[in-house]
């Protein structure tokens, strides 16, 4: 009796090791993406001090001085009023900073998590659109992205916490014209709070991708199923309050600097010399960062290739997705 109980015991035994060993197996790609985007975005961030050239001083300094005086509406950098851009990114850098002291980790996590989370973002969605593999893949070529793994993960810089807002709003935007309505209500949340971590480009740049994409499709109705009104709403709420509290504390100044000269005249490349060069003049420095994750880009135009393939035809799939990831680019 006591041999069969062993016996049984040590089957037991096997079967559990076995099913914890097939468990591991199950969730080993899992495990091997969370052990990459935590080496790259968080791995010895406090190693280097700030860099000037990238303004990572500037900006952990406005971060701050907005602790120290208490003016949360204000950037100011030293005496100098800053409205070189809305102030999300500086209010995430004095979270940090108030929690951990004045480092450049604490500078630099914003971005860090920023980078971890539209990695995250993108595999989670195209898990629930059923290409777990999809996802995989576009959260690590993201993350192992040179522009990505050396610069906006690792850098206190703004373009971090601005990709993931725009990554935010394309996936909404694929949701919402697959029929979901609620994904313009997500378009709109992220398009206000990009407008609140770089300006305007927050809600000019997805904007103009859907319209170029509606242009292609010639697909106006999809207009009149968009909720205006709750989109509306979302979007004024969050960009909204800071810019009346500016205006209100600055005057018609802010105005003129914030958006005349910081958005209309440096689009126009007025008051700003180095944004005169030639359209060639950046495709080296463009496309060799981003050469190793350009293969990702299917994982923003794939949501369309989900829409098309909900629809049982792969064909019409994979038009809109190159459609799609044409008009984001």
């Amino acid at each position: 009796m006591s041999v069969f109980n062993q016996n049984s015991q040590e089957i037991s035994t096997a079967s559990g090791t076995k099913d914890r060993v097939d468990f591991v197996r199950s969730k080993q790609p899992l495990i091997v993406m969370a052990c990459v985007l935590s080496l790259v975005c968080f791995y010895s961030l406090n190693s280097v001090a700030l860099i000037d050239l990238a303004d990572e001083g500037i900006y952990a300094t406005i971060a701050r001085q907005m602790i120290d005086s208490g003016d949360w509406v204000t950037p100011r950098y030293g005496p100098t009023v800053f409205f070189y851009k809305p102030p999300l990114f500086y209010w995430c850098q004095a979270l940090f900073i108030y929690l951990l002291g004045p480092t450049p980790l604490a500078a630099r996590l914003p971005s860090a998590i920023a980078a971890f989370l539209t990695a995250l973002a993108l595999f989670f969605w195209a898990r629930r659109k059923g290409m777990m593999r999809t996802g995989w893949l576009a959260a690590m070529l993201y993350v192992l992205c040179p522009l990505v793994a050396l610069g906006l993960a690792r850098v206190a810089m703004m373009d971090s916490l601005l990709t993931l807002f725009l990554t935010l709003a394309i996936i909404g935007w694929i949701e919402g014209y697959g029929g979901n309505r609620k994904g313009y209500l997500l378009m709109a949340a992220a398009m206000g709070l990009a407008t609140m971590t770089k300006g305007m480009i927050g809600f000019l740049l997805p904007g103009a991708a859907f319209s170029i994409w509606l242009l292609l499709r010639r697909d106006w109705k999809a207009l009149r199923e968009v909720p205006w009104g709750y989109a509306l709403c979302i979007f004024l709420l969050l960009v909204l309050p800071w810019h009346i509290a500016a205006w209100r504390a600055n005057g018609n100044w802010f105005l003129q600097e914030y958006i005349i000269r910081q958005h209309v005249r440096r689009f126009l490349g007025e008051e700003f010399s180095y944004h005169n060069a030639p359209f060639w003049y950046y495709l080296p420095p463009f496309s060799y960062p981003c050469f190793r994750g350009a293969h990702s880009s299917p994982s923003l135009g794939g949501g369309a290739c989900a829409v098309g393939a909900a629809r049982n035809n792969l064909s019409i799939a994979r038009w809109r997705c190159g459609r799609c990831g044409l008009c984001w680019s």
